[in-house]
């Protein structure tokens, strides 16, 4: 007898990691945690490297937004200021605290599997970044401004989250008529 695997937890071949548009049904659901810190891991992490690198305004990605079912993104580690954007780094089981005094800041965000739409979104531009590398060890680091926004954008992608679930009623009405027919 085999067992049936449910959608969720299968996860696509290698090659086959790309971004899938809304409103494919990954987008709005909660990833699995990490557990096998493995060379499969790596290999879909590094293609999901790849798969960030060919998009010239992209500053992340989560693995849900390829229909891998995993608490991990991948994102540029210093988005702005000096050295922009920095390396390309992997977030596995990340958890985003925002800092007490950290009002949140409204600004325009866009996102790979949302192409041609932006809307407001608010959200805290200083917190705490708790994570696992690709080898399991764990990881504290404060964050700030985009590099904030951007894994607080990434972490909404791996819990079904999306910036048409963030934004205000005002603008999703406004971006509603492009939604329309979308195929994913």
């Amino acid at each position: 007898m085999s067992k049936i695997k449910s959608k969720k937890s299968q996860h696509p071949k290698i090659t086959d990691i790309r971004v899938v548009l809304y409103p494919h049904e990954a987008l709005s659901e909660q990833a699995e945690e990490v557990i096998d810190f493995d060379d499969d891991l790596r290999a879909r992490i590094n293609r999901l490297k790849e798969v960030l690198k060919s998009f010239p305004n992209g500053l992340g990605l989560a693995a849900t937004q390829t229909a891998w079912m995993q608490r991990v993104f991948v994102c540029y580690d210093n988005p702005e200021g000096e050295n922009a954007p920095g390396e390309i780094t992997a977030f596995i089981n990340p958890v985003f605290e925002p800092e007490d005094r950290a009002e949140p800041i409204k600004a325009e965000e866009a996102c790979l599997s949302l192409p041609g739409i932006s809307v407001p979104v608010s959200r805290p531009l200083r917190g705490k970044l708790t994570w696992q590398d690709e080898s399991g060890e764990q990881h504290e680091r404060q964050v700030e401004g985009l590099l904030a926004r951007c894994t607080q954008h990434e972490i909404d992608h791996i819990s079904g989250i999306t910036i048409l679930d963030r934004t205000d009623e005002t603008s999703l009405k406004a971006v509603k008529p492009r939604l329309r027919g979308r195929k994913c």
